[in-house]
């Protein structure tokens, strides 16, 4: 299976847009996610996850003329919700407990996917995926192009994990909207290839920020580096086991 990239997004508090992080433009103090794709009124009760996955994938949708309720949503992370469970959590273990629905309703995994669907009007395929942080991205694409693939229209994925309070790293977002086929008034950015097990070095795509290093999702910004690079070949994304292999992504020409 394989899919064309018709956008790319990101944010992080020091590059808050792909823009900025292609022109290594550094923001001068950590930003936060402004969740301007969210509605105003949605916007308040929006946890940081879902105003950085809005960021991002707002910043994707432009060059494709879709909204957010033309495609099918996915959000993949690796912690999803885990600071507002951690805290929901300790809150149900004061006595008395002084938790609240809208916290409780805050802290599941799918929580963001809602706060971005339910206001923009999306009712298509929607699914809120969960992997570990060496193989998130495999995970999204894999979904993401599978989708495409069944005709079902585009597909945007985001990968995003907030500032962990358990294991530290950065928080982060990135977005990608992947079209079936190329549409000749939209020029895709890139084609992907098999996403799979492989043997595979490094392409020379970075986080911009050694601090990313340590984000959840350092290979979907890796990704996106190559993808706002022109960067082409077979892109590893995670460790590699024991035997040299690890998940990868073929970027190639559109």
């Amino acid at each position: 299976m394989s899919g064309f990239v018709t956008g790319v997004g990101l944010w992080t508090a020091t590059h808050p847009s792909a823009a900025a992080w292609i022109a290594g433009e550094a923001a001068s103090s950590p930003a936060s996610p402004s969740g301007e794709g969210i509605p105003p009124r949605a916007r308040r009760r929006a946890t940081p996850i879902a105003r950085m996955a809005a960021d991002a994938l707002a910043e994707a949708l432009v060059p494709t003329g879709r909204t957010g309720a033309d495609v099918d949503l996915l959000l993949a992370s690796v912690g999803g919700e885990l600071a507002n469970t951690l805290e929901t959590l300790r809150l149900l273990g004061e006595d008395p407990p002084a938790s609240s629905p809208l916290r409780f309703g805050a802290s599941v995994h799918n929580a963001a996917l809602g706060q971005l669907a339910i206001p923009w009007e999306n009712r298509r395929f929607a699914s809120a995926l969960a992997a570990r942080d060496d193989r998130i991205v495999a995970t999204g694409l894999l979904e993401a192009v599978g989708r495409v693939a069944t005709g079902a229209g585009d597909a945007a994925v985001v990968f995003c994990d907030e500032a962990w309070p358990v294991q530290g790293g950065p928080a982060a977002a990135v977005a990608l909207v992947i079209s079936e086929a190329p549409r000749g008034d939209r020029p895709p950015i890139a084609r992907l290839g098999p996403v799979r097990r492989a043997v595979a070095s490094d392409l020379g795509v970075g986080t911009a920020d050694p601090a990313l290093e340590d984000c959840p999702v350092r290979d979907a910004l890796r990704l996106a580096d190559a993808l706002l690079r022109g960067v082409t070949g077979v892109l590893p994304l995670g460790d590699a086991d024991a035997d040299g292999l690890r998940w990868t992504v073929s970027v190639e020409p559109a």
